[in-house]
């Protein structure tokens, strides 16, 4: 009987932790009108979403998080590859356990599949399945991470390949597996050096497993800081190689300035190298865009832009934005003038649970057929 007790009070304190789980999910429409001003095509999506965490002690200092959605998509905007789309997803399943080590130290282990991002969001950011382990103290935090993108879904994630690619994508509804590479990376970031500034270093990696003999690798250095009170910086750059027989650079330069309450001013400018002098054309690994024509998404290679960005917080619920950046082409010694983009945004927190957005952007193309206009309204509830 005391046996038949103890087992009964250990099954019980092994399962405690599992009153404590989290989980939630969302329901989410986007809906754009894109396309010349006087042409505009219908692009919507609607996404249904559950996320769950689920702790493995008493502290919670050991977990699984997971989130998972579907998707459905009508497209009917000229750069389409399909009309209608379905997408199942599984962007977040993963194990964490984090302690302390003495000293302040603090020790993190995180396996599986979550978003890891550089810390310019420019070269690689996007979700990818793999192992993350960081260090973190007073003085610097040690950062290592390896993993591999062959089981995402490459309906949802898009990366930069060459043009004469193996990879094919399938044509399967619901996933699609992505190109083959393995990232690795590390980095060490100082949050306090002198006159209180913040220094980055980060290396990258990205070895080809499609048989295309691309492999891509990048060093990073950033720094950041207060100028005065209410007047910050950030500058980075990156050099990057193509199997070490090229060179490539992108770097960028930010202001913001926050004179009064919530309201803020961003002042920036980017250069990603095109051919000039030992430069090559500028190429990151996950697609980001700098600005969207209308027959294509343009990455950030061969260009330089810079930009002006006006903010506000309305009574803690009403976020809006707006914004104007101008882009030129740098494809070699010579740069010319590209065109120039507009952009207003609002963000409302209806309710802690329910959120609307509405956007709208305009790129004047020095060539008109390159103009875009877009009209975006999103919603999401939470529960």
């Amino acid at each position: 009987m005391k046996r038949l007790l103890c087992t009964a009070a250990a099954l019980i304190a092994g399962t405690a932790s599992f009153f404590a789980v989290e989980w939630g999910g969302k329901i989410a429409n986007d809906t754009s009108f894109m396309g010349k001003a006087d042409d505009l095509k219908l692009k919507q999506s609607d996404t249904v979403g559950l996320w769950m965490n689920i702790p493995l002690n008493r502290t919670n200092s050991v977990y699984v998080a997971a989130e998972a959605y579907y998707k459905f998509t009508y497209d009917d905007t000229e750069t389409a590859d399909e009309e209608f789309e379905n997408v199942i997803n599984c962007n977040l399943l993963k194990l964490s356990a984090g302690w302390m080590a003495g000293n302040g130290n603090m020790i993190s282990l995180s396996a599986g599949r979550f978003p890891v991002s550089d810390f310019t969001g420019i070269i690689f950011n996007q979700p990818a399945d793999g192992l993350n382990f960081k260090v973190s103290s007073q003085t610097v935090d040690f950062n290592i991470f390896a993993g591999y993108t062959g089981l995402l879904n490459a309906k949802e994630v898009t990366i930069l390949t060459p043009a004469d690619t193996e990879y094919e994508e399938s044509d399967d509804d619901f996933y699609a597996f992505a190109p083959k590479y393995l990232p690795f990376g590390f980095s060490f970031a100082f949050p306090s050096v002198f006159g209180n500034q913040h220094i980055s270093l980060e290396g990258w990696g990205f070895a080809d497993l499609n048989g295309d003999d691309c492999n891509r690798y990048y060093g990073m250095l950033g720094l950041d800081g207060y100028l005065l009170r209410n007047l910050s910086y950030n500058v980075k750059t990156v050099f990057g190689t193509k199997n070490f027989d090229s060179l490539m650079n992108f770097s960028s330069l930010s202001f913001d300035l926050n004179p009064a309450g919530n309201f803020g001013i961003r002042l920036y400018g980017t250069y990603a190298s095109g051919k000039q002098g030992s430069l090559s054309a500028f190429s990151g690994f996950t697609s980001m865009t700098a600005v969207s024509t209308r027959f294509a998404d343009l990455e950030y290679s061969s260009m330089v832009t810079g930009g002006l960005q006006l903010s506000n917080v309305f009574a803690g619920v009403l976020y809006a934005s707006l914004g104007g950046a101008v882009l030129f082409e740098c494809p070699d010694s010579s740069v010319e003038y590209f065109g120039m983009q507009l952009s207003a945004d609002l963000l409302w927190n209806i309710f802690y649970d329910v959120q609307l957005g509405l956007s709208a952007s305009q790129f004047i193309g020095d060539d008109s057929d390159n103009s875009k206009t877009t009209l975006s309204v999103k919603a999401v509830i939470a529960f």
